[in-house]
């Protein structure tokens, strides 16, 4: 028995060996033959980021990247903005009420228009994801690659795109979170002063 288990112990790492080698000529081989056919096949493992992926995306697509990340820039100054003058206010004298109303209100109306404006650019995301779907199946076919291995490599381009500006969506839904939860939380502690 002590005999069989030593055995299996050899011959396993010479069989996984063997496999890896399998593997590794299988892979360098489709990546010949895809570079020679004018495929194209991205060597790193998910997810991708937005760096990794940024040469194989469309044309609408990295504009609109630039312009959420613009937007982005400009809610988190925004954001960061109101969260220091409502601390500001906070500290400000109790006759002061009507310029501390109407400072609220805009900052209510600012957070407003930003989640407007974030909204339509989920939108314009769908629209620009799609229309990016639908450039995914025009690949060109030498006859010796296989047509669906491309089209799925271009699916996965644009599924690892849709991931990051996800993560850029959460990342300005959080933003607002947090500067509309501060404005609400100020307005509530005025109306509490003033009935007191």
């Amino acid at each position: 028995m002590r005999h069989i288990r030593e055995r299996s112990r050899l011959r396993l790492p010479a069989v996984s060996g063997c496999l890896l080698r399998q593997v590794r000529g299988r892979r360098e081989l489709l990546n010949r033959k895809v570079s020679r056919y004018g495929g194209k096949i991205i060597n790193s493992n998910p997810p991708y980021a937005i760096w990794s992926i940024w040469k194989y995306l469309h044309i609408w697509q990295r504009t609109f990247l630039i312009v959420l990340c613009i937007f982005v820039v400009y809610c988190l100054i925004s954001c960061l903005s109101t969260i220091i003058r409502l601390h500001a206010i906070q500290n400000a004298n109790d006759d002061q009420i009507a310029s501390i109303r109407s400072a609220l209100k805009r900052f209510q109306k600012r957070l407003y228009r930003q989640r407007q404006f974030a909204l339509a650019a989920f939108f314009l995301f769908g629209v620009v994801l799609f229309r990016g779907l639908q450039q995914d199946y025009l690949v060109l076919d030498s006859g010796r690659a296989s047509v669906g291995g491309l089209i799925l490599e271009n699916f996965v381009i644009s599924f690892a795109y849709a991931t990051n500006v996800f993560w850029i969506f959460l990342l300005i839904h959080c933003m607002h979170w947090v500067a509309s939860s501060d404005v609400e939380t100020c307005a509530l502690s005025l109306d509490a002063q003033s009935l007191v």
